[in-house]
């Protein structure tokens, strides 16, 4: 569930956010730049913390999109509606069990056929299976779940078949034991669809010198990718950087945190030049009240204000 209490326990009832489009965040104060604001969305939770409604908004006021949530007496999502300028677009209704598990799931258009999905769960409660039909009940999409014998909520295989029922992509993990917890150790995905294989091995980069956290190997077993982070004293992650093959999808991420420890600004570097930034300034209930976003493609400032529950 999404943070709706703020530090000093108060539920929050309403989000509302307010875009200003083409400045920075150090020009947020300038009056003419209040010109450029508009609402941008809205969300509405209730005294549970569930999100409600939630509706985006253009510069011109109009609504893009809307999504309503419905819950039982029991505070479970039964139904949830998904609007487009204006017009019921989708319709999920849920069946649940008296935990709130999903047993079965209509997807329902208001144009094209609807979709029927039934999920089926171990003595766990984890998924093993989940089947989606179309209207005329004709198989969609299968998948199945697979789960270690000692460590029962860790996954180690999952398939998923076509409207054929043909094994087309495949996953399969090893987990190991660490001093952070039960951590993954490796992961193989395979496309059959295509006939592809990529391996990710797992590290602890505290515990290396190099600071490796994940290397990717292709299906010629070659070496594609390695990823490396760093902390700082207070076991931050300060930088994460990517070294492939390929040129163009190197990347360094840099994090900046303030004194009580919340990210405040990231930015993500390519060939030697900032293709985004992230900004952050939190109010004195510890929520983000202003994110700014500086990319290649643009930048705009979102104010975010909240109403609580008494």
């Amino acid at each position: 569930m999404e943070e709706t209490v703020d530090q000093q326990g108060k539920k929050v009832r309403t989000m509302k956010v307010s875009r200003y489009a083409g400045i920075r965040i150090d020009e947020l104060d300038d009056t003419e730049a209040k010109h450029f604001g508009y609402l941008s969305m809205v969300r509405t939770y209730n005294a549970a913390g569930d999100l409600i409604e939630e509706a985006e908004y253009d510069e011109e006021g109009f609504e893009l999109q809307r999504t309503v949530n419905f819950y039982n007496e029991r505070g479970h999502l039964v139904k949830q509606e998904h609007w487009s300028d204006g017009v019921l677009a989708e319709t999920n209704t849920f069946v649940v069990d008296e935990k709130g598990t999903t047993l079965s799931e209509e997807r329902a258009f208001e144009e094209g056929n609807p979709f029927q999905t039934k999920c089926v769960y171990n003595e766990h409660g984890q998924m093993i299976e989940k089947i989606v039909d179309d209207g005329d009940g004709e198989l969609e999409r299968r998948e199945v779940w697979n789960y270690h014998s000692e460590w029962t909520d860790k996954m180690i295989h999952h398939q998923v078949f076509d409207e054929e029922n043909k094994l087309y992509l495949e996953e399969l993990q090893e987990w190991e034991e660490r001093p952070s917890g039960i951590k993954v150790k490796q992961l193989i995905s395979k496309d059959h669809s295509i006939g592809t294989t990529r391996r990710i091995e797992f590290f602890d980069p505290r515990t290396r010198e190099d600071g490796i956290a994940s290397v990717t190997y292709n299906e010629k077993d070659k070496v594609t990718d390695i990823i490396r982070i760093k902390f700082d004293e207070h076991d931050r992650e300060i930088e994460e950087r990517s070294e492939s093959v390929h040129e163009k999808d190197n990347f360094l991420i840099k994090n900046e945190y303030d004194e009580e420890g919340r990210l405040v600004y990231q930015e993500t570097i390519q060939k030697d030049l900032v293709q985004r930034a992230h900004h952050r300034r939190f109010n004195t209930e510890g929520k983000v009240s202003v994110h700014a976003v500086e990319s290649v493609v643009g930048m705009y400032v979102d104010v975010i204000d909240y109403t609580y529950f008494e």
